[in-house]
């Protein structure tokens, strides 16, 4: 990381590096802690419904460990690009973070259709949408629309 002014720089070598490392956790944790946790094991029919979810996992920790990699044959070149960053968009994505948090502990308490209604609408405008006809048309439209794809078509329980 290096600073330059108000941006802080870094290398693709040490984005993919570093990407790949978050990646692989994440995928460990899906694997061994979260699909266990939330995805129940019946094997009456055969396939376990843990099946796709778990290849998933092992697939998403080989292409983390791939990008890894990647960013470490990168690290000998010495024409790499330059990823800046400055600290309003660094505030962004916390902030992004923050309220996916937030959604999260929201679904949990409150169900799907009013925290996703009041995460998307918040996303919008804090990703620059300002026109409240559009904001909430979208954050209301897309969760119903959504709630109804589920429900009806496919047959699912949304909470």
């Amino acid at each position: 990381m290096i600073y330059e002014g108000d941006m802080m720089n870094f290398t693709e070598s040490k984005v993919d590096q570093v990407g790949g490392i978050i990646l692989g956790v994440f995928s460990l944790l899906l694997y061994f802690v979260i699909i266990p946790a939330e995805v129940v094991d019946v094997q009456k029919f055969g396939v376990s419904p843990r099946f796709f979810p778990k290849t998933m996992a092992l697939f998403l920790l080989f292409l983390a460990i791939c990008l890894f990699v990647s960013g470490y044959r990168k690290k000998r070149q010495e024409k790499q690009k330059i990823y800046a960053i400055n600290p309003k968009e660094l505030k962004l994505i916390m902030k992004s973070v923050i309220l996916f948090a937030c959604y999260i502990i929201a679904f949990n308490l409150f169900g799907y259709m009013i925290p996703t209604i009041a995460a998307l609408a918040m996303f919008m405008y804090m990703y620059g949408q300002r026109k409240t006809r559009l904001l909430i048309t979208i954050s209301v439209g897309l969760p119903i629309v959504i709630y109804l794809f589920f429900t009806k078509a496919l047959q699912m329980v949304l909470p």
